[in-house]
């Protein structure tokens, strides 16, 4: 479910949503063909891309006002916030380097962030860099890392502004279905692991007999 989560979306952002447009090759390989009426461009010339700020361990807390991320999740909260909810949060650093996050209200970006403003609209530039998957840009040998400048070199299909509104509509519907069958498998599995659980230690404990 979640690859073709992830298929769907480079689809959309791809390919848009008429199957019957007539297309051409965009010449960058991971976009692949576009439809003709598209173009191709840099990051760079849409959006904007700055480092978050240092934050300690002793400044988070669990009861603050905002929000803190890192690499793609909250680590906490804190009461200032540096990073308003009409901007997007990169994992710069780390296992979740690459992750994108949309934030629901005003937060805080760690030093371990990118934060990107964009003239796009905001969903589908999200939805966009989800399609990108940022992760592939990271090029370290040891602690997994992506600059803002790697980020913001990349390219993009560029669609007219009506139909990225129309793609992040679609795409926030299609990845709202996704995501709750996801929610609802992963329930199944995290409730048979904890039965596989109780079957072990039942048995290593003599609870129950092999027959």
């Amino acid at each position: 479910l979640k690859a073709y989560k992830q298929s769907v979306i480079t689809e959309a952002v791809t390919k848009g949503l008429n199957p019957a447009a007539p297309m051409r090759d965009s010449g960058i390989e991971w976009i692949g063909s576009i439809p003709e009426h598209w173009e191709v461009a840099r990051l760079k010339f849409y959006a904007s891309i700055d480092s978050g700020d240092a934050i300690s361990n002793e400044q988070i807390d669990i009861d603050g006002e905002y929000p803190v991320f890192g690499g793609g999740e909250i680590m906490g909260y804190y009461s200032q916030y540096n990073t308003d909810e009409d901007k997007l949060i990169i994992g710069r650093v780390g296992a979740r380097c690459g992750c994108v996050t949309m934030p629901k209200q005003k937060c805080w970006a760690s030093d371990n962030a990118l934060v990107l403003k964009s003239c796009l609209p905001l969903k589908y530039t999200y939805h966009l860099l989800q399609a990108i998957n940022l992760n592939r840009l990271n090029t370290s040998n040891a602690q997994p890392l992506i600059t803002a400048t790697k980020v913001k070199n990349v390219f993009i299909p560029l669609t007219p502004i009506t139909e990225q509104q129309a793609i992040a509509d679609y795409l926030d519907d299609k990845c709202a279905d996704i995501d709750s069958l996801i929610q609802t498998k992963q329930s199944k599995i995290d409730s048979l692991k904890e039965y596989k659980k109780s079957i072990i230690y039942e048995y290593v404990t003599g609870k129950r007999e092999v027959e």
